[in-house]
């Protein structure tokens, strides 16, 4: 009953906390964790640049996997620090179009790396569209490139998706980053 009762509270406390506005258009993301029954709250504020240093450094860090280890594993569980800053970075497509290409070009790379091909990035392929809860930035990715219906059943979505839009959007290749991921995988295609 005591649990029940502080979880009541903590749920109510953040219905009440969630109208307020912050200082100087600072983003407040209010974290609480549960320890038995101890609460401890404390309050993180997250400037709007702060989401694109987010995502850049996560992108330029990121080393897909190339060992195939009992099957490719799947390729898109994401920190959520690193899902909410590419979220917020809607209000700056271009950016978060670049980031998001890069990140699955490096995907597509290592699959091609490890088995010379592309693998499907869904975790739940056997659904319509895509699904924005378990498979965040591959939703993100196709809001912007609009590449699927999201309305019907998609029988396959690879990891050659950004390979593919670059394909169809070539002045991608003038962003430094995204042309030396495509000679990479073109001179891994050759072999």
């Amino acid at each position: 009953m005591k649990k029940e009762s502080t979880y009541l509270l903590l749920f109510i406390y953040f219905l009440s906390s969630c109208g307020q506005n912050s200082i100087e258009n600072k983003k407040t993301a209010r974290i609480v964790e549960l320890t038995s029954d101890i609460t401890i709250n404390s309050n993180v504020t997250i400037h709007p640049q702060n989401n694109l240093n987010i995502v850049k450094q996560f992108v330029e860090e990121f080393l897909p996997d190339t060992i195939i280890q009992n099957g490719m594993r799947k390729m898109n569980t994401f920190p959520d620090s690193v899902v909410k800053a590419f979220k917020a970075l809607r209000l700056n497509r271009q950016k978060q179009e670049k980031y998001l290409t890069l990140l699955y070009l490096k995907i597509y790379r290592g699959h091609l790396q490890c088995c010379h091909q592309s693998f499907e990035l869904r975790k739940k392929p056997n659904i319509i569209g895509i699904d924005s809860i378990s498979d965040p930035l591959l939703f993100e990715y196709n809001l912007i490139t609009k590449q699927f219906n999201c309305k019907s059943r998609i029988e396959m979505i690879t990891s050659n998706i950004a390979y593919n839009w670059i394909e169809k959007n070539k002045n991608l290749l003038f962003d430094d980053q995204i042309r030396k991921e495509i000679k990479i995988i073109k001179a891994i295609q050759k072999k």
